[in-house]
């Protein structure tokens, strides 16, 4: 998989459910109105080889922002995640603060061939 197939997939979320969503954060006063989409990579678990990576291995963290449970958007965005061949674990959270339900979506990808 390559950077840009998560970005289709996102864009395919964006453009089919009307989910906007951006790398890592929204800038403070540019927040679109619930819901939406953030995604990051916190961190990689590389395949080593002798002389360097032999396989880049990224983790991938999708998170939706609600304002109500919506399991409809939530199973709409759990079989985009399965045709684009990405295999997840999710968890839930309420944040009290901003009234509203954050839902992740945890997965490593292997990152292949160049980095478009």
């Amino acid at each position: 998989m390559k950077y840009t197939e998560v970005k289709a997939m996102l864009d395919y979320i964006k453009s089919t459910y009307n989910v906007p969503y951006t790398y890592y954060s929204f800038p403070e006063k540019e927040a679109p109105d619930l819901p939406y989409i953030t995604f990051y990579y916190p961190s990689s678990s590389n395949i080593p080889a002798s002389d360097g990576v032999y396989q880049k291995v990224e983790a991938l963290t999708i998170e939706l922002y609600t304002e109500n449970k919506d399991f409809a958007l939530e199973a709409n965005i759990e079989s985009a995640l399965e045709t684009y061949g990405i295999v997840w674990d999710k968890s839930e959270d309420y944040i009290n603060s901003e009234h509203m339900f954050m839902i992740t979506y945890e997965t490593e990808i292997y990152i292949d061939g160049e980095q478009d």
